[in-house]
């Protein structure tokens, strides 16, 4: 991490917060193609969609036309929260990257019903990725608070004697009575 230049920090600290939003993005994205591939009978899915979805849309996919409209529309509804918890955290906002902390891990917690080693361990990945962008958004917004402070407290300030000199700030007569009038 470059301590040299605040904007040059600020910047590689939003591509970090970036880099582990996408994993909302991943996960969406993922699950939409397991819906489609259940619903349409395949017994092949991916593992880093949401568990959750894949549990419904299996339910739905022997229970008629109306279960599996239900189940396309509880996926939409948890692809929209991901895109969602994506767009936010990806502006460096710490309670997504926590909501989908918590979300990600009751999947988690579900896709340990039937154990799958390469579910949990990209389950892992993706929750322990979701942490390194709250870590670097809490970072991220400790250095762009520190930019946005003056530069050093308790330093002197140094007035221009244009400042203190009406005539020198370029006042015309009338406007230097007023002004010194008002003091």
């Amino acid at each position: 991490m470059s301590h040299g230049n605040p904007t040059e920090e600020i910047e590689a600290l939003r591509k970090q917060v970036a880099s582990c939003a996408s994993w909302f993005y991943w996960i969406a994205g993922m699950t939409v193609i397991n819906c489609m591939m259940i619903q349409s009978g395949s017994d092949t899915s991916f593992v880093i969609g949401l568990t959750v979805g894949m549990v419904v849309d299996a339910m739905a996919a022997s229970a008629g036309a109306t279960a599996k409209l239900f189940a396309a529309g509880f996926d939409a509804i948890c692809v929209a929260g991901l895109i969602f918890l994506g767009v936010k955290a990806r502006r460096g906002l710490r309670w997504a990257f926590i909501a989908g902390i918590v979300l990600y891990g009751m999947d988690t917690l579900l896709s340990l019903v039937a154990p799958n080693a390469i579910s949990i361990g990209v389950h892992a990945w993706a929750l322990f990725s979701m942490g390194m962008g709250l870590r670097v958004a809490g970072k991220l917004q400790v250095a762009e608070s520190a930019a946005a402070l003056p530069p050093v407290l308790g330093s002197p300030v140094v007035a221009s004697s244009s400042a203190l000199d009406p005539a020198r700030a370029g006042l015309s007569e009338s406007k230097q009575v007023a002004a010194t009038s008002s003091v």
